[in-house]
């Protein structure tokens, strides 16, 4: 708390207004919270990945702790932050109803930014050596590796039916009236500035999805 008090404490005569990615473990200090939303930060990004516990063992994320996600959202944005979150289709703990679980999280917590990625194994990782040395990946354009192309087989799917339900869900978590269901509620008291910020960027996440480009990549 003094480290980050030091980088925060700063910024609060500056009036500005921030946003960043950061742990989830942030949601653990309530003084930590106060001071970041009286620095100006609004919106956190928190790559969460999955809700499915054996599946974050195939990231090496064991330590998110799913069963914490919800009260953790509930108390960052009584802090005065918004919640945005980066998760992950396809791993190997996943199967064909990781796409419907994916959406009723997110549509229950009120995500206001959420981005989904296909698991992609970059290249030099010990993903992608050990899906490689499995004879898994397929594809080896690494113009495709930019989070929305299926590029190696998945373990408890067809590789059409990861692509498809990406797809399918992203399309369903940014149609119009799910926007506005996601965003109804303005549970961490954004200012109309703000509020308006967060729609904007929903309409052209929705605008590159139905382009068929993965939002936050481009």
């Amino acid at each position: 708390i003094i480290f980050f008090g030091l980088i925060l404490s700063p910024l609060i005569p500056e009036k500005i207004i921030w946003i960043s990615q950061c742990s989830l473990h942030l949601a653990e200090d309530e003084e930590l919270l106060a001071l970041a939303s009286r620095s100006g930060c609004r919106i956190l990004s928190f790559g969460i990945e999955t809700t499915n516990e054996s599946s974050l063992m195939h990231v090496e994320k064991e330590w998110n702790r799913p069963e914490r996600y919800d009260s953790a959202f509930i108390k960052i944005k009584a802090a005065g932050i918004e919640v945005s979150t980066e998760m992950i289709v396809g791993l190997d703990g996943d199967d064909e109803t990781v796409f419907d679980e994916t959406f009723d999280f997110i549509m229950r917590n009120s995500i206001a930014l959420p981005r989904n990625y296909i698991i992609t194994p970059v290249p030099g990782t010990p993903m992608y050596k050990g899906l490689d040395a499995e004879g898994r990946i397929f594809d080896k354009d690494y113009s495709k590796y930019v989070g929305g192309t299926v590029v190696f087989e998945p373990k408890n799917m067809s590789v059409e039916t990861l692509q498809n339900g990406y797809w399918s869900l992203y399309k369903k978590l940014y149609s119009t009236k799910n926007i506005l269901r996601r965003l109804k509620r303005n549970h961490a008291n954004l200012s109309p500035y703000m509020r308006l910020f967060v729609f904007g960027t929903n309409l052209v996440y929705q605008n590159h999805i139905r382009r068929g480009i993965t939002p936050g990549i481009v």
